[in-house]
């Protein structure tokens, strides 16, 4: 029971930080344009800097070499749905402000990453308390630049931002999904969640090119050096998170 109700606690606490776009509710949609364009820079460097500094190296240490074809079919499944949901929209009626598909893209690959977040929480509590707290430490300093990039992308795909902040905490509950599995059948074996990790960093990559070719478009040199900041504040932040891991 002890297990259960930390376990639970941490994981409320790793999904109430999906809200964190709420800060945005009171700025204008005016004034909100070039605060979304810093976020998708920052989300390209959150993701880029999460998959090459956590996701890969722990997967490759587990699995060896099978976790690259694990990251290629992250890969190639994120190409696969993507094509899906624009067949789906050309074939939809009203064209107007639809959900644009890297919208879809990114709840998924969160979906996944919180669900993993959730195993290994509850998996550390299941060893001690000590481990879970750091571990929960860990996600929660690593989830805010992340949800900040994510709430960006949203708005960027013509989410509303009430939209977007219902779609991201709904993706954050599935770190509760994780830990309900993990403390329920006793999760002690990490090959699973390793095996995951390796195909979220492979959707990370397909994502990362797709922001990066809708951030290219503008040319302008103050957009572009700000664009250049926002991304190497999302890598440098997974960089300084594996001090303390």
């Amino acid at each position: 029971m002890e297990v259960w109700q930390q376990s639970l606690l941490s994981v409320v606490i790793v999904s109430a930080i999906s809200l964190i776009g709420v800060v945005t509710l009171a700025i204008s949609e005016e004034r909100l344009k070039n605060p979304i364009q810093w976020l998708i820079g920052l989300a390209v460097g959150a993701l880029f800097g999460d998959a090459i500094f956590h996701l890969l190296p722990e997967s490759f240490e587990e699995l060896g070499r099978i976790a690259g074809l694990y990251t290629v079919a992250g890969f190639a499944l994120f190409f696969i749905f993507e094509k899906l949901l624009h067949w789906r929209h050309r074939h939809t009626p009203n064209q107007s402000e639809r959900i644009e598909p890297i919208g879809w893209l990114n709840l998924l690959a969160d979906g996944l990453h919180n669900l993993i977040d959730g195993l290994l929480i509850a998996a550390s509590y299941l060893i001690s308390p000590s481990t879970g707290y750091a571990t929960t430490m860990a996600v929660v300093l690593h989830e805010i630049p992340q949800e900040l990039g994510d709430y960006g992308i949203l708005r960027e795909a013509n989410f509303s931002k009430w939209g977007a902040l219902l779609w991201n905490f709904l993706s954050g509950l599935f770190a509760i999904v994780g830990m309900i599995l993990a403390v329920t059948y006793g999760f002690n074996n990490d090959e699973f969640a390793i095996k995951t990790l390796a195909f979220t960093a492979g959707g990370f990559f397909y994502m990362i090119v797709i922001l990066l070719r809708k951030i290219s478009e503008d040319l302008t040199v103050s957009k572009t050096i700000s664009q250049l900041g926002a991304i190497s504040i999302g890598i440098a932040s997974m960089w300084l998170l594996t001090f303390f891991e």
